[in-house]
């Protein structure tokens, strides 16, 4: 069964029906009703997230975290000034150190 799918079972014995939803609940706590005010249904799902199971609990604070983490990353590299780059004087040359011999590369430079 996918999730948000209705599931109807007969008894065999009563003839009667029941229709079993598969819902995940950690979407139940994100619900939204418009009829309602932003503070009514701020309280439904703090009601709707006390209810969830532990381990989804879990799962949802992890997720909470991870999402404001990866925002204040962004949020930081776009406002955080880059690097700042030393002023270059001019071109300037590399000489090599007295104990060191020229490498094949070097000598050719020299020529």
């Amino acid at each position: 069964m996918r999730p948000g799918k209705t599931l109807r079972v007969t008894c065999p014995r009563c003839r009667a029906s029941f229709d079993i939803k598969f819902t995940s609940p950690v979407k139940e706590v994100f619900k939204y009703d418009k009829s309602q005010s932003a503070a009514a249904n701020l309280a439904l799902m703090l009601q709707r997230f006390k209810a969830l199971p532990a381990n989804a609990k879990l799962s949802l604070v992890m997720l909470v975290v991870s999402l404001f983490l990866l925002v204040a990353m962004i949020v930081a590299r776009v406002v955080a000034p880059g690097p700042q780059m030393a002023p270059v004087d001019g071109p300037q040359q590399l000489t090599p150190s007295p104990g060191k011999q020229d490498s094949p590369g070097e000598k050719l430079l020299k020529l």
